[in-house]
């Protein structure tokens, strides 16, 4: 009971990072308060599956899960950094006598921001490895790379489905919840 009151206080702590990032966001043409849902679903589904899996203590949960939410903080900004260069390199491509000595100095800073954020991920992965045993580690490894799968097949299939039903949005989130329960009951 205390592991999922744990739980929902580290999904309701994050989730609130979430929103607050999402307003401080210039809205999209699309559906940006769905989106903005759409992430904090996927980071509680994230923390929720990931406390089962990997079977975390609490203490583990209380190191780990900071540490993801503040990772993901800087590699938003990191990512944000990399669309202002690429922004930056089209409007320099598109002068027409562009300067060859810019274009390169712009590529080599997004090539730098590029590994700045292949560095982030590298230790974040490692600082969270340090707080699992070897088991929680291989799971650790199994479970990103089948969640990330899992998520891309479920995006894959609701914009299917939309496209398909002709359905902007009424019934969807239903469907995908009833196919998550379906392929829960297949394990």
């Amino acid at each position: 009971m205390k592991r999922i009151i744990l739980i929902m206080g580290m999904c309701a702590m994050l989730g609130a990072g979430v929103y607050a990032q999402e307003q401080a966001e210039p809205a999209r043409p699309e559906n940006p308060e769905g989106i903005s849902k759409m992430r904090e679903m996927i980071k509680t589904v994230r923390i929720w599956k990931m406390t089962e899996e990997l079977q975390l203590t609490e203490e583990q949960c209380y190191k780990i899960f900071p540490m993801m939410a503040k990772a993901e903080d800087e590699k938003k900004e990191l990512k944000k950094k990399n669309k202002e260069i690429i922004d930056e390199l089209r409007t320099i491509i598109g002068k027409k006598d562009a300067n060859q000595k810019q274009i390169k100095d712009t590529i080599e800073r997004l090539k730098k921001n590029t590994e700045e954020i292949r560095k982030k991920k590298e230790q974040t992965r490692d600082s969270i490895e340090k707080e699992l045993t070897p088991e929680q580690q291989a799971r650790y490894i199994l479970f990103i790379s089948d969640f990330h799968k899992k998520m891309t097949d479920m995006a894959t299939h609701a914009k299917k489905m939309k496209q398909e039903q002709g359905l902007k949005g009424e019934g969807l989130r239903e469907r995908m919840q009833e196919r998550m329960r379906m392929q829960k009951k297949r394990r």
